[in-house]
C-alpha cells in the first residue's frame, strides 16, 4: 500500500519558485506562532468592562420587555376569566364556542409569552459561555487549534491575523 503525504503549496501567481510544505510541519508552526501571541496589556480589563456594561444594557432592556410581557400575561389572565364567567351566562351554543376559541388563543398566547421569559436566562447563560470561550481564545491563542469546528478554526484565524496570512518557510 502506498503511502499518501499531504502538503501546502502556494498557488498565487506571484509566486516564482513553488514550495510545497509538510502539512504536519505547517500545523506545528502555527501552533507554535499561536503560542507566542501575547495580549496586550489591559486588553481583558477592556474586554470585561465592554461586557459588563454590554449585559448591564441587555439585562436593562430585558427586564423592559418582560415587564410588558408579565402585564400582558395579567391581562389575559383577567381576559380568560371573564370569558370564563359569561361563558356561563351564555345560551347560544354559536356564543359559547365563539367565546371559548377566544380563551383557547389567549391561553396559547400566554404560554408563549411564559416561554420567552423563561428563555432569557438560558440566553444569558450562553453568552457568559460564549465569553469565557472568547477570552480563554484571547488569553491562550494556541487554543484555537483544539476548537472542534474547521469553520470557527477558520474564522477566528482570519480575525486574528487578516484576511491574508502568508507562510514563509524557516
Amino acid at each position: 500500500m502506498k503511502k499518501v503525504y499531504h502538503y501546502y503549496g502556494c498557488n498565487r501567481k506571484e509566486c516564482r519558485q513553488k514550495e510545497y510544505i509538510n502539512v504536519d510541519r505547517m500545523h506545528m508552526d502555527f501552533e507554535q506562532l499561536l503560542g507566542c501571541l501575547v495580549p496586550k496589556p489591559g486588553i481583558l480589563a477592556l474586554l470585561d468592562t465592554c461586557l459588563a456594561d454590554t449585559i448591564k444594557e441587555k439585562k436593562k432592556m430585558a427586564e423592559i420587555l418582560n415587564a410588558d410581557k408579565r402585564n400582558r400575561i395579567k391581562e389575559i389572565v383577567f381576559e380568560t376569566d371573564a370569558i370564563l364567567s359569561s361563558i356561563g351566562k351564555l345560551s347560544k351554543p354559536e356564543l359559547v364556542r365563539a367565546m371559548e376559541e377566544k380563551r383557547a388563543n389567549l391561553n396559547a398566547e400566554k404560554e408563549i409569552l411564559e416561554q420567552e421569559t423563561a428563555n432569557e436566562i438560558s440566553e444569558d447563560k450562553y453568552f457568559e459561555t460564549m465569553y469565557a470561550r472568547l477570552k480563554n481564545i484571547i488569553e491562550d491563542p494556541a487554543s484555537i487549534r483544539r476548537i472542534g469546528s474547521p469553520e470557527m478554526k477558520i474564522l477566528l484565524a482570519r480575525v486574528l491575523f487578516g484576511e491574508k496570512m502568508y507562510y514563509t518557510k524557516k
